[in-house]
């Protein structure tokens, strides 16, 4: 199979809403059962498997409920990557927590490693929404944490969190981006 670059080397499963690579799906065409990653499409997709392209997912192209899809499946990758680290944040026991430090550099705490006593992703903190919220040290501390793929999150946004009494760190994934696997195994080691 030639290697070239691929828009959608994965898409979502309809039967559980996980995350699939083209080559863990055993249906091709329609019957592959997938829709677009990207939140604002989710048109259905099509399972390429030949044997001269690498596996890849496309929209399907013929005209379904009156139109056809405008989604360039641009982004799909930093969509699942976001996805990704917020579903494997939740599922750690240990955490390592950056030295905190305020904007003019005062150091708040030492960077550390923390057994998570609990976890969970997109919590709801009045008005905003965190990518991840845990607790940790005997359940005495709270950390909401937000993963930067490819938006940095807003200072206001920021300070919302820290107006309800949370302190909050934004981790850097943005070199990922550039690093897009070809199986869920590897996807794991990210």
């Amino acid at each position: 199979m030639s290697n070239y670059k691929l828009k959608n080397p994965f898409a979502i499963r309809v039967s559980d809403g996980e995350p699939v690579f083209a080559h863990e799906v055993k249906e091709r065409g329609l019957n592959c059962g997938c829709i677009c990653p990207i939140e604002s499409c989710r048109e259905k997709m099509v399972l390429n498997k030949g044997e001269i392209k690498k596996h890849h997912f496309s929209h399907w192209c013929g005209k379904h409920d009156g139109h056809t899809t405008k989604c360039k499946g641009e982004g799909a990758w930093e969509t699942w990557l976001h996805k990704r680290i917020k579903k494997i944040i939740p599922s750690l026991n240990y955490f390592s927590l950056p030295a905190g430090k305020t904007k003019n550099g005062n150091l708040v705490f030492n960077e550390r490693k923390v057994k998570i006593d609990y976890s969970e992703k997109e919590r709801a903190i009045n008005d905003v929404r965190s990518d991840n919220f845990i607790v940790f040290n005997d359940s005495s501390e709270i950390v909401v944490i937000e993963n930067y793929v490819t938006n940095k999150k807003d200072d206001p946004t920021i300070q919302k969190l820290k107006n309800n009494g949370f302190p909050c760190i934004e981790i850097d994934f943005s070199d990922f981006v550039s690093r897009c696997p070809s199986n869920l195994a590897d996807c794991k080691k990210i």
